[in-house]
């Protein structure tokens, strides 16, 4: 935070504390106050208008699925769109203002690409005002002006032409708004049709919300902020309970409740950002569940995280032992034959084959000890998953285009006895991991 606003913030506190002394106002009623001063100050501001933006309370009552896949108003039709859509690169008074529509992060990733900063940045958009572009062709145009190539910084890694192209394309108007809330919403930029098999690497995804402005969110950021949120937060269900409410019926109330903390609805805000490009990558190769099934990976990761959170523990290549979430993610081994070259692919994903063999054992000792528990769910999801994945099993079935009306259906039933699942593992994580000990120690 800024110098000036721990100094405003510490006289808002002194003086309040005096109010407190004198008038004998209850610590609670101080606290409250006071929070909500830190909490205005790091809250995201109001979204930037966009050409390409939509409510998701306008879609409840379908599945999250249904809302991605929805002809011409759903999320997949607003990303195609945008990424052709022609729009004209804005005056610098515009651009300038869009810099406090950004978090920290974003926001010194684009001006340390000058040498000047902020001076060189207003120099490129001077050049560059009026210009026609789209997020298909912003790179090249940026690329060839002279305020770029002299006022970029001589620090090669620092001068990020992709980083400084997007941020002048979004400030212009580029990207799509998805709008949860007042305090929520999250932009996806720059994303490809799939009509290309490299198309899944496109696209970028900012998360806004009660405790930072928009921020480019990664699954590291997530994860972290994530066991922020479960090892604060006394009980989970509002968060685990809006997030299945999201993808079954597109159902947002959840985040206007006061058992979701700001950070609650922060880090739920950057999971539906990630989700929704996950998606999208995923309806690119017509949600095959062996070809880039990553929102998968992400959902079942949430799921799992309320027992590794409570219990300490992850799998991490075989090895069963105590690890922090942000261990599910990992950069890829994988060295291509042909050329001998390293893949430089990394996420989540990565970790597949370790998470879903802890999912599978999870599971297994559930069935011993809430056999009631795994059943309900079984029951509505038509199964038990993969080798007994019931975790696997539920986001398999929800993103499979043929259970879309079963499952608006049963929506609430599904959401009730996923949550009630998930939450067993937090409440039972010691008696667990002791089973879970047993079903992952090698056979003798």
């Amino acid at each position: 935070m800024p110098a000036f606003l721990l100094l405003i913030l510490s006289y808002v506190m002194v003086g309040f504390l005096g109010v407190t002394l004198k008038t004998s106002l209850s610590i609670r009623s101080f606290l409250f106050v006071f929070l909500f001063l830190v909490q205005t100050l790091f809250a995201a501001p109001p979204a930037v208008r966009k050409e390409h933006s939509l409510d998701l309370s306008a879609f409840e009552g379908q599945t999250f699925l249904q809302t991605m896949e929805e002809e011409e108003t759903g999320i997949k039709a607003h990303f195609d769109s945008d990424y052709l859509f022609e729009y004209e690169v804005a005056e610098w008074t515009t651009i300038q203002k869009a810099l406090s529509h950004f978090d920290t992060k974003v926001r010194n990733k684009v001006l340390k690409a000058f040498e000047k900063r902020e001076a060189g940045l207003q120099k490129l958009i001077v050049a560059l005002e009026g210009t026609t572009f789209s997020p298909s062709n912003i790179v090249p145009l940026v690329g060839k002006e002279d305020a770029w190539k002299t006022g970029k910084s001589k620090n090669v890694r620092d001068a990020n032409i992709f980083e400084v192209s997007q941020f002048i394309a979004m400030a212009s108007g580029a990207s799509t708004l998805v709008k949860i809330n007042s305090k929520n919403y999250y932009y996806n930029y720059g994303y490809k049709s799939g009509a290309h098999k490299d198309d899944v690497k496109s696209g970028r995804s900012f998360g806004a919300g009660p405790n930072h402005a928009a921020n480019d969110a990664s699954d590291i950021m997530y994860l972290n902020e994530l066991e922020e949120h479960l090892n604060e937060t006394k009980a989970p269900k509002a968060f685990y309970q809006t997030f299945l409410e999201v993808l079954t019926q597109t159902k947002t109330s959840g985040f206007n409740s006061r058992k979701l903390s700001a950070l609650g609805q922060t880090v739920l805000t950057d999971l539906l950002a990630i989700y929704t490009a996950e998606s999208n990558r995923h309806i690119m190769v017509n949600l095959n569940p062996k070809k880039h099934p990553w929102e998968n990976d992400l959902a079942e990761v949430t799921l799992l995280s309320a027992y590794c959170a409570a219990s300490g523990k992850v799998l991490r290549e075989d090895s069963f032992r105590d690890g922090n979430l942000v261990e599910w993610w990992a950069k890829s081994s994988y060295v291509n034959p042909k050329t001998g070259k390293k893949s430089n692919r990394s996420g989540i994903g990565i970790t597949r084959v370790d998470r879903r063999k802890l999912q599978r054992a999870v599971a297994g000792c559930q069935r011993q000890s809430a056999p009631e528990l795994v059943e309900a769910v079984e029951t509505l999801v038509g199964g038990s998953g993969v080798g007994g994945d019931v975790y696997r099993g539920v986001m398999e079935y929800l993103n499979a285009r043929k259970n879309q009306k079963e499952i608006v259906a049963n929506a609430k039933e599904i959401t009730s006895a996923v949550v009630d699942l998930v939450l067993d593992t937090r409440e039972n994580a010691s008696a667990l991991t002791e089973c879970v000990e047993t079903k992952l120690a090698p056979a003798k």
